[in-house]
C-alpha cells in the first residue's frame, strides 16, 4: 500500500497495525508460557530446598526440648518429623512429575513392617526417592538412613541433620574407614531403632557416557574373577558387610531392588543417561520400573570372600535384567519392562500434600515480613557456616 493508499483508506492502516501488535503480543506471551513450562521444576526445588532451614530449625527445637527425656523419645520425634518432610518431597517426585511407578517380584514387603538393609543400582540423583515410594507403604518412612559419600557432609542445613538423623559418610576406595562405619551403625543396634539402611553398593553412578568409569568396574571384576557387567557397576563389598555385621540380630532381611527408568534410550537405540531430578520433576520419565527381592539376612553369606561371590551375584542378574529392558530384541518378553505382572504403587493427596502445606506456609509466614526475611538470611548464613565447624569437627 502506497502513500497515496493510505491516505485513502487509513482504517486499514489503523486495523493492520492492530493485528501486528496483536500477533507480537501473543508470541511473546506464548514465549513466556514455553519458557515458564521448561522451569516448572524450579517451584518445587525452590519450596524443597526453601523449607529445608525452617525444618532443620524446626529440629533444634526438638531437640533441645527432648534433651531431657529418655533418648527413645527424641528418635521418634526426629523421625516424625523426617517423614513429613520426605512426604513433601513425594508430593513432587510423584503428584508434580507424573510418573507411574511399576513394581515387579516380592511386592508383599510393601505390607509388613521389618528392619531391612536396602541395596539398589546407583544411576542419577533420583536413586534416594525409591526408598521414600516403599518405606511409607511400611510406615517405616521415618526410619530410613544412608550410607552417603563422604563429600554431601558439607551440603549447607542437609549434611549436618543427616548425620544426627544417623546417616553415615563414607570415603571410597582406600580411604574406607571401616572403624568409623561400626561406630556409626553400631548406635542403631545398640539403641534397637527402627531402620531402613539405604546401601549404593557400586559407590557410583552408571553413566553411559562415562566409559572410564565403566571400564575401571569390568577391571574390578576381572581382577576378582568376576564376569564382567554391563549395564550396572560391579559393587564393593565393605560397607554391605560392615553393616550386616554390626546389625545381626537386629535388622530381618536385606531388599535388593534393582531400578530402571523408561524414556532413556535415544533414537538408534543406545542407553541414555538416566534423568536428573530437573528432568524428573518435568514429567520426562514416564515410568519407574522396579523389581523388588526380598532375601533374609539369614541367607545373605557372613564370610567376606563368599559375601564377594554373592553379590556379585545379584549384580550379575541386575545386569540380565538391565540388558533385557534395554534390548531392541522384540522377542524378549522384558524389553520395556520387568519380569513378572507389575503392581502399581500409588500415592493419596491426604498423604503428601498436607507436608507441603505445613512446610511451605510455615516458612513464608517467616518471609511475609521484613524482620522475618532479614532473620531468616542471618540464620541461613550463620546456620551453614555452623553446620561446616560442626561437620568438619566431627569427621
Amino acid at each position: 500500500m502506497d502513500k497515496a493508499d493510505t491516505k485513502r483508506h487509513p482504517h486499514w492502516t489503523r486495523i493492520t497495525g492492530y493485528i501486528l501488535f496483536l500477533i507480537n503480543n501473543v508470541m511473546g506471551m506464548l514465549s513466556v508460557v514455553v519458557y515458564l513450562h521448561s522451569v516448572r521444576w524450579a517451584l518445587p526445588a525452590v519450596v524443597m530446598v526453601g523449607t529445608a532451614p525452617f525444618f532443620v530449625g524446626l529440629w533444634g527445637g526438638i531437640r533441645l526440648v527432648t534433651s531431657i527425656l529418655p533418648r527413645g523419645c527424641y528418635r521418634k520425634a526426629d523421625d516424625f518429623l523426617y517423614t513429613i518432610y520426605q512426604r513433601m518431597t513425594i508430593f513432587f517426585f510423584y503428584k508434580v512429575s507424573g510418573v507411574e511407578i511399576l513394581a515387579y517380584g516380592d511386592t508383599d514387603i510393601l505390607k509388613k513392617k521389618e528392619n531391612a538393609i536396602f541395596i539398589c543400582n546407583h544411576q542419577n540423583t533420583v536413586d534416594w526417592m525409591i526408598a521414600n515410594y516403599l518405606a511409607i507403604h511400611q510406615g517405616s518412612l521415618g526410619h530410613i538412613r544412608y550410607i552417603l559419600k563422604d563429600g554431601l557432609r558439607f551440603l549447607p542445613f542437609y549434611g549436618p541433620y543427616f548425620k544426627q538423623h544417623g546417616c553415615a559418610y563414607v570415603k571410597r576406595g582406600g580411604k574406607f574407614n571401616q572403624e568409623k562405619l561400626k561406630k556409626d551403625i553400631s548406635v542403631i543396634r545398640i539403641n534397637k531403632e527402627p531402620i531402613w539402611l539405604v546401601i549404593f553398593p557400586e559407590g557410583t553412578r552408571y553413566n553411559p557416557e562415562l566409559p572410564q568409569v565403566i571400564e575401571r568396574s569390568k577391571a574390578f571384576a576381572r581382577d576378582q574373577g568376576f564376569k564382567e557387567l554391563e549395564n550396572v557397576l560391579s559393587p564393593r563389598t565393605k560397607a554391605v558387610q560392615t553393616c550386616i555385621e554390626e546389625l545381626a540380630g537386629h535388622v530381618d532381611v536385606l531388599y535388593d531392588i534393582t531400578i530402571a527408568y523408561s524414556n532413556t534410550k535415544d533414537s538408534s537405540g543406545h542407553r541414555k543417561v538416566a534423568p536428573p531430578m530437573t528432568d524428573f520433576l518435568l514429567g520426562r520419565v514416564p515410568q519407574l520400573h522396579l523389581n523388588l527381592e526380598r532375601i533374609p539376612l539369614e541367607n545373605v553369606p557372613k564370610e567376606e570372600d563368599k559375601l564377594r561371590r554373592w553379590l556379585h551375584s545379584l549384580y550379575e542378574k541386575k545386569d540380565r535384567m538391565m540388558t533385557d529392558f534395554y534390548s531392541d530384541n522384540v522377542n524378549l518378553p522384558c524389553t520395556g519392562r520387568f519380569p513378572g505382572v507389575p503392581k502399581q504403587i500409588t500415592f493419596t493427596y491426604l498423604q503428601t500434600l498436607p507436608s507441603v502445606i505445613f512446610l511451605a506456609a510455615s516458612t513464608g509466614l517467616i518471609l511475609a515480613s521484613s524482620e522475618g526475611r532479614i532473620a531468616f538470611g542471618k540464620y541461613c548464613l550463620f546456620g551453614t557456616l555452623g553446620g561446616w565447624v560442626w561437620m568438619a569437627l566431627r569427621s
